[in-house]
């Protein structure tokens, strides 16, 4: 049976990673990637229909009217990404050389509660 969760495509692992770009002249720029993948972790909705769907949730994008079912699946997998990105649920994959507090300054900009900043960064630490 496709779908259960030991036989979801992917290791367990994380579903984004930071980069930093360089501009020059002590400037820098951050990206956030965030990719839509299954790695066992996400809850039983989302595997059963990847067991239903097996190019999930990689599927062809030629076909653009997404059913209700297919719309919410891929916007619950999007939240539980996101949400392990940001909340230090899941570990993220980061760069070895960071400018100050870069990762503070950033998450400010984009209006991130003070105490998901903490929390993200503080998990940041502890996996450097």
């Amino acid at each position: 049976m496709i779908g259960r969760r030991e036989e979801c495509d992917g290791a367990k692992g994380p579903h984004g990673a930071i980069g930093i770009i360089h501009y020059g002249q002590n400037e820098f720029g951050l990206l956030f990637y965030i990719k839509s993948s299954i790695t066992g972790d996400e809850n039983d909705y989302i595997i059963d229909y990847k067991a239903r769907n097996p190019t999930y949730p990689h599927e062809t994008t030629l076909d653009q009217f997404f059913s209700e079912e297919q719309f919410e699946v891929y916007r619950a997998l999007g939240f539980h990404a996101t949400r392990g990105f940001f909340t230090g649920v899941d570990e993220v994959a980061q760069p070895d050389e960071r400018p100050g507090d870069w990762l503070g300054d950033a998450l400010k900009r984009l209006n991130i509660p003070k105490e998901m900043i903490d929390t993200f960064t503080q998990r940041l630490e502890e996996l450097s």
